[in-house]
């Protein structure tokens, strides 16, 4: 099976565990006292840092190329809308997102020009959005159906998008090419929040317990392997709003969330690695 390490930081209430892109630092929430924030922690050992500090704020995702910066939402005025903040603490919450509706950034583009994000609206339910630089910042849905669509995360080239829609009634996996939005599903037996390799060439995504792949080949044409189960755990379930895991650069180390056994509210961020990896590890190839 697979193997479990603990992060060095004490059982709390842990959501939405998101690396930098150096991977050196690690963003998530807190649910403390009834209020969330985000904190950043340095990888292995911490410090951990506070980047919040009014309103509820939730699911930090680290701006590209260089993470500088962190997208995260927060009620700060009224709704949920989308902020960025320098991980520095040295200007205030820039507003990037807003508007009467609920609102909760997905993913950046990999250029850092553009940012999906949902969007819960009255009639339509969950939509996709993107807002981009170049529009002067003006927000526009780009999957809005009569169904939820959520979680739209951008494949590392920016030519697509992976989401969870249930349009066939059961929650599953599409990708959708950018930005001629053309659909083809990916799951088949149920599916929630995506989450690319970062070489593109994988796709995982949650059911219940389970971590699936899917290998994907985008040239010379998108084609689709069978989803094949990685591995089975007792980690922290999705959540309406965002993932609970991240994926390593080498796609061989997963960052969850792991339920505390002894504390209900609380939990541990945890590194899963890989059972393949681990698999050579215990049975060498070739010879010795």
């Amino acid at each position: 099976g697979e193997v479990v390490e603990s992060l060095a930081l004490p059982p709390q209430a842990y959501i939405h565990p998101r690396l930098s892109p150096d991977e050196r630092r690690l963003a998530f929430t807190i649910f403390e006292g009834g209020i969330y924030h985000i904190w950043v922690y340095d990888l292995p050992s911490g410090p951990a840092t506070q980047l919040t500090t009014e309103s509820q704020n939730f699911l930090p995702l680290w701006m590209p190329p260089d993470g500088q910066r962190v997208a995260f939402s927060s009620f700060r005025a009224g709704p949920l809308n989308v902020y960025r903040l320098p991980v520095d603490g040295s200007q205030p919450a820039q507003t990037l997102v807003e508007g009467p509706m609920d609102q909760v950034a997905s993913c950046w583009a990999p250029d850092g020009r553009g940012l999906l994000f949902e969007e819960l609206n009255h009639d339509s339910g969950f939509d996709i959005g993107i807002i981009t630089v170049e529009d002067s910042n003006t927000p526009r849905l780009l999957l809005h159906e009569g169904w939820h669509e959520k979680h739209g995360v951008f494949s590392p080239d920016g030519r697509w998008i992976a989401y969870q829609s249930d349009r066939e009634d059961a929650e599953e996996i599409y990708v959708v090419s950018y930005p001629e939005l053309v659909t083809k599903k990916i799951s088949t037996s149920g599916g929630h929040n995506p989450v690319w390799s970062k070489d593109g060439k994988e796709l995982f995504y949650r059911v219940g317990n389970r971590m699936m792949t899917v290998n994907i080949e985008t040239e010379p044409e998108l084609k689709v392997a069978d989803p094949e189960l990685l591995f089975d755990g007792r980690l922290l379930a999705t959540d309406s709003w965002g993932s609970n895991y991240d994926v390593s650069s080498d796609g061989q180390r997963f960052l969850m969330v792991e339920e505390d056994e002894e504390q209900p509210s609380a939990n541990q961020l945890v590194v899963v690695l890989n059972w393949f990896e681990e698999l050579e590890r215990l049975v060498p190839t070739g010879n010795h």
